[in-house]
C-alpha cells in the first residue's frame, strides 16, 4: 500500500513475519504443555536457539532480519523507514543491532521491565558508542494524545507515553 506521495510508501516484507511456532502455534497452554512438556523445557535453557516442533528457532528469525537489514542498507538508506511487528522480531533486532551473546539475551529476557508490550515504539539509539533500544510504551491515554488534533487543549488524564533506554 502506498500513499500518493511516492516518497511514503508501506511496503510487506516477509522477512518481517511474526516467528513460526510450529505445531504450538494456536494450541492452548495446557495442550501445549501435555503435548509437548520435554520440548517447552528446553526453550528455558536455550531460548535463542530452541525451535519450536515444526517451527523457527528466534536464531533463524535473526537472520531474516539480516537480510531486511542488508536491504534496508542497500537500498534504503536515504530514507527513513518505520518497522512494524511482533514482539519475537523486535526481540531479534535488538540483539542484532545491540550485538547481544545468548547469555545478554537470556538476562533480558529474565528482566520483566525489558519487556516488548503490545503497542510498544522502539527505536535504536547510540550511547556512548554502544547501540540500545529506546523502548516507548503506549498507554491507552497516551495512544488517545496521537490523536487529538494539535490544535486541541484538550489534557489527558493519565500516564504519558514512557521512555525507556535499556
Amino acid at each position: 500500500v502506498s500513499s500518493t506521495d511516492q516518497s511514503e510508501m508501506w511496503r510487506i516484507s516477509p522477512y518481517l513475519r511474526e516467528r513460526n511456532w510450529g505445531h504450538l502455534d494456536r494450541l492452548k497452554e495446557e495442550d501445549r504443555q501435555a503435548l509437548y512438556a520435554q520440548n517447552l523445557q528446553d526453550m528455558d535453557t536455550t531460548p535463542f536457539y530452541w525451535k519450536p516442533p515444526n517451527g523457527e528457532a528466534l536464531c533463524e528469525v535473526s537472520a531474516r532480519l539480516r537480510l531486511f537489514m542488508d536491504t534496508l542498507h542497500r537500498a534504503y538508506s536515504e530514507h527513513n523507514v518505520i518497522a512494524v511487528c511482533h514482539g519475537e522480531v523486535i526481540d531479534s533486532f535488538r540483539i542484532e543491532l545491540e550485538r547481544m551473546t545468548e547469555h545478554d539475551f537470556m538476562e533480558i529476557k529474565k528482566d520483566r521491565s525489558q519487556k516488548v508490550y503490545n503497542c510498544s515504539i522502539i527505536t535504536p539509539v547510540l550511547i556512548r558508542k554502544q547501540m540500545k533500544s529506546a523502548l516507548f510504551t503506549l498507554t491507552k491515554e497516551s495512544l488517545q494524545l496521537f490523536m487529538i488534533r494539535s490544535e486541541s487543549s484538550r489534557k489527558l488524564n493519565g500516564e504519558p507515553m514512557a521512555l525507556r533506554i535499556f
